[in-house]
């Protein structure tokens, strides 16, 4: 992946080290501005961006393009999780047993907003309990959609990005 990544020199000692600037980044706006340059896709349960790439280009090495469009910087933790890891993250993050346990309140008329507890708003239907589980699997699902480059395009992706990168 950082092949095409120019070079940087760093002093140590007093000598000149030459690495690989991996901090480089670039805009995807100016690639992403072709309609027909990206495609949403589903992420099947336990798929890693290496069998999307896999799936879409015929080359695993590529998942770097996935994580890339879709601005994933961790992809163990930015990723989609099967029903099996999702258990997993929520009993890690919350202990054993703890999944039902109340996260946060929120209002019935926009669940995205969250609210402190009040016992007349719980009992006149106005709030809303979320588990951890259920936040967890919320956040999830928002993460099972992405966008992915059209494979008819990967090659002149890939263009473009070793040129972007190298300016």
């Amino acid at each position: 992946m950082f092949r095409n990544f120019p070079k940087i020199g760093y002093v140590l000692d007093n000598k000149i080290l030459v690495a690989t600037d991996i901090f480089r980044r670039i805009k995807l706006s100016s690639l992403a501005e072709n309609e027909l340059l990206l495609v949403d896709y589903t992420i099947e349960a336990g798929q890693r961006p290496e069998d999307v790439a896999d799936i879409l280009y015929d080359d695993p090495k590529l998942y770097w393009t996935v994580l890339l469009v879709n601005d994933i910087v961790d992809p163990y933790n930015e990723w989609y999780y099967s029903p099996e890891q999702l258990e997993a993250l929520v009993e890690d993050k919350y202990g054993a047993g703890n999944g039902s346990n109340t996260h946060h309140w929120i209002t019935l008329d926009n669940p995205l907003v969250c609210v402190e507890y009040d016992t007349a708003k719980l009992a006149a239907g106005e709030i809303k309990e979320v588990s951890h589980l259920e936040h967890e699997q919320y956040e999830n699902d928002a993460r099972q959609d992405i966008s992915v480059v059209n494979p008819k395009f990967i090659q002149d992706f890939l263009t473009e990005f070793n040129r972007l990168i190298n300016e």
